[in-house]
C-alpha cells in the first residue's frame, strides 16, 4: 500500500504497529503518539489532521471505521489491507525511535519548537506569495479576458480567501514564535 500524503502518517502508522493496539480511538490514539517520539508529539496536537489522515486510511481500506453513537466513541480498526509486509520496516522504524532519548530539557523542547515553526512559517508564507501571484494573474486577465470575467472573479475570490487564510496563519505562527522567544530569555 502507498504511503498517503499526510504529513502524520507515518507516525500514526507507527502507532498502529503494535498488535495489541486495535479498535482505538482518535483520543486513545493521540495519547499514544504523546508518548512515541518527539515527531509524533508534533502531530499529536492537531487532532483534525489526526483524524483526516484516519478517514484516508479508513477509504484506502487500511482501517474501518465503527460509528458509535456518540462521534467521540467511535472506533477505528486495523483491516488486512493494514500492509503487514511494510509492518518489518515500520517496526524496525519503530525501534530506531523509541531509542532516541526524549527530550526533558524544556530549553531543547523549546529551540525545537521554534524550528518547527519557523519551517511552518517558511512553507505558509511561499503558499502566500504564490497566492498573492496567482491573484494578481486573474487581476490582469480580467482585461485581457473580458468574456470570461465572471469565471475569472470566482477564482480570484477564492484565491484571495486563500491568501488571507493563509495570512491568518502567517500571523498565528508569528505569534506563537514570539512567545516562545520571549520565554526563552527568561
Amino acid at each position: 500500500m502507498s504511503q498517503l500524503k499526510h504529513k502524520n502518517y507515518s507516525q500514526i502508522k507507527i502507532a498502529l504497529t503494535s498488535e495489541d493496539f486495535d479498535a482505538f480511538t482518535v483520543k486513545s490514539l493521540i495519547a499514544k503518539l504523546l508518548h512515541q517520539n518527539d515527531d509524533a508529539r508534533c502531530f499529536a496536537g492537531n487532532r483534525k489532521a489526526i483524524y483526516r489522515t484516519l478517514i484516508a486510511m479508513v477509504k484506502s481500506g487500511e482501517l474501518c471505521k465503527k460509528v458509535a453513537s456518540n462521534p467521540r466513541e467511535s472506533t477505528f480498526h486495523k483491516t488486512p489491507v493494514f500492509a503487514p509486509e511494510e509492518l518489518l520496516n515500520i517496526s524496525k522504524l519503530k525501534e530506531l525511535t523509541e531509542s532516541v532519548p526524549v527530550l526533558t530539557n524544556p530549553i531543547d523542547t523549546n529551540e525545537r519548537s521554534i524550528k518547527y515553526l519557523a519551517s511552518q512559517l517558511k512553507e505558509y508564507q511561499i503558499s502566500l506569495l504564490a497566492s498573492i501571484g496567482e491573484s494578481e494573474e486573474y487581476k490582469t486577465l480580467f482585461t485581457t479576458l473580458p468574456g470570461m470575467h465572471l469565471q475569472l472573479e470566482e477564482l480570484y475570490i477564492k484565491a484571495r480567501e486563500k491568501s488571507s487564510t493563509l495570512l491568518g496563519q502567517i500571523t498565528a505562527i508569528n505569534n506563537v514564535l514570539s512567545h516562545c522567544k520571549s520565554s526563552a530569555v527568561l
